[in-house]
């Protein structure tokens, strides 16, 4: 299971420390990558936005059999949608959470 996370800056991310132990519990099962649009000097992570790159690279291929869950501020969920369907990800495989709804729908 691949979580690209997509923050602002390092601090924004929500449950940092918990995420990173559970990659380590589960390290051939579970890998998150962060993706901050603000990052600082110092940060060693990925800049910018989650792309098709970064999808390609980290994530399963579009199947029948894998899924994608989007959930975010509907700008950041508009280009991701794109970016997947761009990739051959195609409805019934990717799911959006409404921000602030609780809803989840499909593509």
């Amino acid at each position: 299971m691949s979580l690209l996370y997509a923050n602002n800056t390092e601090e924004d991310i929500l449950l940092r420390k918990e995420l990173d132990e559970f990659v380590m519990r589960f390290l051939s099962k579970f890998q998150v990558q962060h993706v901050l649009s603000q990052a600082g000097e110092g940060w060693k992570g990925h800049r910018g936005f989650v792309s098709p790159d970064l999808i390609n690279k980290y994530m399963a291929p579009a199947d029948e059999t894998n899924k994608t869950l989007l959930c975010g501020p509907p700008p950041m969920v508009n280009a991701t949608k794109k970016a997947l369907g761009g990739l051959g990800w195609k409805d019934p495989g990717v799911f959006v959470q409404g921000y602030g709804s609780g809803l989840v729908s499909n593509l």
